[in-house]
């Protein structure tokens, strides 16, 4: 199955994607780095996770990834 939802957050240049990796939270400015999840709900409770500070959200990824 593909995957169809990312995390993002906002900052002043726009957004900002989740990208996990094995020492913390880090943040891409392109999409394509991001991390996929397999649907919205996965995408939601890894935003959740996150420190209330990042205000992180789910959202689809773009058509040219999923």
């Amino acid at each position: 199955m593909a995957s169809v939802a990312i995390v993002a957050r906002t900052n002043v240049n726009g957004l900002e994607y989740l990208v996990r990796k094995s020492r913390g939270i880090e943040w891409a400015s392109a999409e394509q780095d991001a991390e996929h999840f397999l649907n919205m709900r996965e995408a939601t409770r890894a935003a959740m996770q996150a420190p209330a500070r990042f205000r992180a959200f789910a959202l689809p990824a773009s058509v040219g990834l999923a």
